[in-house]
């Protein structure tokens, strides 16, 4: 008689093989639970800056609101001609730019000039709408050109980016 076993064992071909190994930087159930953590923060963040304000009609769910656009106008004195800012016009050091700002809504505005990789608050004013001069209690406050090279004016509201105008002096 003949044993059956070895036959069928054949028939069934070879064992099935083992489990593959893991891929390289597979992620831990504790890496799918930190991911996931993560990811609902994110969804999370910008949800809680909307809340719920009072309309005219009632109550309104609404996001946050913008940062007021700010313009920025200077003026340049040469001697005793006091001009606006022209595009790509070369200035001489000594020259004093003054500072005019307005706001698409009332806030806060803080203007500066940058020169030589140096940032001067210059001052921090309330502007709105209508154009208003950035003074102090002796008078309008100006910023004098002191050595040739680009000069860079600039004024922002808070969460908003600047608004900037670049002068060259020689």
């Amino acid at each position: 008689m003949i044993d059956p076993h070895p036959l069928l064992r054949a028939l069934q071909g070879p064992p099935p093989p083992e489990a593959p190994p893991p891929w390289p930087g597979a992620v831990s159930r504790r890496g799918h639970a930190v991911l996931l953590a993560l990811a609902a923060l994110l969804l999370a963040a910008p949800v809680a800056a909307w809340r719920l304000r009072p309309a005219a009609e009632g109550w309104t769910l609404r996001g946050p609101a913008a940062a007021p656009e700010v313009d920025l106008r200077l003026a340049v004195q040469q001697g005793a001609t006091v001009e606006r800012v022209r595009a790509r016009h070369r200035y001489r050091v000594g020259d004093r730019g003054f500072f005019q700002v307005a706001a698409s809504a009332p806030g806060e505005v803080e203007v500066w000039v940058e020169r030589a990789g140096q940032r001067t608050t210059m001052g921090h004013i309330q502007a709105g709408p209508a154009p208003t001069d950035l003074r102090s209690e002796d008078g309008l406050i100006a910023y004098g050109l002191e050595a040739p090279g680009r000069t860079r004016f600039c004024a922002a509201s808070l969460g908003a980016p600047p608004t900037c105008l670049d002068l060259e002096a020689e």
